[in-house]
Formats: C-alpha cells, structure tokens, sequence
C-alpha cells in the first residue's frame, strides 16, 4: 500500500563493537556528485555468517557462544561515511547496493537496486506489487520528493460497496481494494533523473539471486502463514527446498525485461493484460498505462537545528515530522540512559499518531499540522 512496508530482519544480528548499527531499510545515499535519496525506514544492525556480507570483516569472538550469533551493546553515537551509506533490513539488498557504489553507480542506483532485491526476498514486505516513495537530496539542488502510488481503477465504485454494507475497504480477497502498483514506475522515474548506471546493470543483483537462488528467512514463512498449508509458502516464493532455498525464475524473467524495456515492460505487457482480466471490468488498459510516478515538493520542519523533509500525503510520513518537530521542542536529557528521554520521545511519537487517523487521506493538507504554533501546542501537551 501507500505506506511504508515494515519487516523484521531474517539474519543474524553481529554488530561491531564501539560503532553504530549500520543497517536499516530501503535507503541509501551518497555524498558523491549524485547526492542523496531514501526510501522506506526501519533500523537493523551489521549483518552476516561467518563475515558480514556488507563489509566482509569476521564478527568479534566475544559476541558468539555455543548457541549461535546474540546482540550486544551499541554505541549509538552518529557516524559517518566518506563515500556513501546503505540501509537496508536484508544483507542481500544491503550488499546489492553497496555494489552499485563500487561499480560507480549513484545514491539512486544503490536505492533501486536494494529495492528490487527486497522484490525478491522479501515479496510479503516490498515488491513489484507495491508503491514508492522517496526523498532526493542531489547536491545544488533543493529536496525533491518522488511519489509513485497508483490509483484504483476507473470501475471502482464506492456506492457498491456501501451498498453491500462496507464502511471500509475490504482487507483481504477482494480485487476492489487492489491499486495499480506504483513501484516500478518510481524506480524507473527514480534511474531517469538520477542514475548513473544503466538499469539492466542495477537490476542484475536482485536477477541473479531470483535465477540462482537464495534462502528463505523466517519472516517470509510467517507471512505466509505456513503453519496450517505450506502450499502457502510456495505461493509467496515458490518450491523451497529441504534447506530452505527458493529460486523465482519468472520474476527474474520480468526484471530483465524491465532492465532492458523500462516500465513498457510491466505495465503493457505483464501487469495490464492479468490486471485487467484480473479485475473483470474494474480496471481499464488506460488505467494500467498511465503514468504513475510525479516529483512534488517535501514537506519540512525544524528539529534540533536542521531541516528534516518527508513525502507529502498519501505518505504517513508527515506523522513523523510532527514527532520529530515536538521532541525537537522537548527538554530532552542529553544523557539518552536517562529514564525522562525515552519517556518524553515516546510522548512526542504517540501524539503525533494520533493525527494519523483523524486526518491522513488522500489529498489531505497537513501543512496547518507541522506549523509552530500545532507543534508547540503538542509539545505543551507532551510535558
């Protein structure tokens, strides 16, 4: 859907000691000619086997015992990185898009890369079906926002569904809920004004790894709910094997078509013709053709003495701007093991929240929201 999708990391956690974890979600930037881009949010930690996959150095002894990888302490402090950083909660998108840097590829060529991976491994959480957003920062330029979220089709009707006695859309089984997905358009829009590396070059990691293979983790087989039908599981990502490996030849076929055709290749030849047939009269070959992706201004807000952007609606992302301009308003404890600071972030968090299901719909104006006086008001309520 329009929001950011969450998932939960599947590998083991072996961050190093003395510096920040350093893996997140679908994000990265650079600080090269291309500047920055990111998309999507949730924090991980320096992942892999016997060496990270990322920066290839074995994890420290001390944090191993007998029965396998277990977390330690994190310094938390900022750190930085001279030629760029990738956040990702897979070790496979995250080393897709460190590739992309090394073979002299931008912030959008690492960002695209880690997403279409996701696409691969993580279908339940970030895929072809799916939208996109994201916030570029190329350097010289102001902040852009790029919004990629498709629309419901030209046969949806809301009156039917009233009249059958919905209040809401239906969550599950049922194709009237179904948008036309938005990401691929946005990581082509994405590679157009930013890339720096052909696309078929972008997309061959995550074709490698559907062609070859890889293994299974935990959160895909809870997604799919394998405890009663693993047929489930086969659905989501195919035959697995007794070690746990899948391999997706056909959506490795439709990404190499995509790195060869662009968008053309989803949206006329894959995606419309079964959404259309799909749909039964709900969506239009129009509908699926259409343009999707659009470049918008950020919203924007003050907190602890910078500037912090988000996607406009339908984005929940303003919801953080609002926690992130009240908590920038609190006397927070500079000492972060103080029992106040996590008390006082998460007030700041849970007001915001709130303003999510009163006021985030599509075309909502939140500017009125994110104003000094709406935040200082929550910051009153917050203390």
């Amino acid at each position: 859907g329009p929001s950011s999708n969450r998932r939960r990391m599947s590998a083991a956690v072996r961050p190093r000691p003395k510096a920040a974890a350093y893996m997140a979600t679908t994000s990265a930037s650079s600080s090269g000619r291309y500047g920055r881009v990111g998309s999507g949010g949730r924090a991980g930690s320096h992942v892999g086997g016997t060496r990270c996959s990322v920066c290839a150095r074995p994890p420290p002894s001390s944090l191993h015992g007998g029965g396998g990888a277990r977390i330690a302490a994190v310094n938390t402090a900022t750190r930085t990185a001279r030629r760029g950083i990738v956040s990702t909660d897979h070790h496979l998108a995250t080393a897709a898009a460190m590739t992309m840097f090394a073979r002299g590829g931008s912030a959008a060529d690492a960002a695209v890369a880690a997403g279409a991976v996701l696409a691969v491994v993580a279908p339940h959480a970030s895929g072809l079906g799916g939208d996109l957003f994201a916030v570029v920062h190329a350097r010289g330029d102001r902040p852009a926002v790029l919004e990629s979220v498709g629309r419901a089709g030209s046969g949806a009707d809301a009156e039917t569904l009233r009249a059958e006695g919905h209040d809401r859309m239906p969550a599950f089984g049922d194709v009237r809920a179904v948008t036309v997905p938005g990401c691929v358009d946005g990581w082509c829009s994405l590679h157009e004004r930013y890339g720096a590396l052909p696309l078929a070059t972008v997309l061959e990691p995550a074709i490698r790894l559907a062609d070859e293979g890889f293994p299974v983790g935990r959160e895909v087989v809870a997604a799919a709910g394998v405890d009663g039908d693993p047929a489930d599981l086969e659905a989501l990502v195919g035959t697995v094997s007794d070690r746990g490996w899948t391999r997706r030849p056909p959506v490795a076929a439709v990404l190499r078509s995509i790195g060869e055709h662009g968008r053309d290749a989803w949206y006329r030849d894959v995606l419309g013709p079964a959404l259309v047939d799909l749909g039964e009269g709900l969506f239009a070959t129009d509908d699926v053709r259409a343009p999707i992706a659009r470049w918008l201004e950020p919203l924007s807000v003050e907190a602890w003495g910078s500037t912090v952007h988000a996607p406009p609606p339908p984005s929940q992302a303003y919801v953080t701007l609002i926690a992130a301009g009240v908590a920038g308003r609190l006397d927070l404890p500079d000492d972060t093991a103080d029992p106040r600071h996590p008390e006082l972030l998460s007030a700041a968090i849970r007001l915001a929240a709130h303003d999510r299901l009163e006021h985030l719909h599509e075309g909502a104006v939140v500017e009125d929201r994110l104003s000094d006086a709406a935040l200082d008001r929550l910051a009153d309520d917050a203390t």
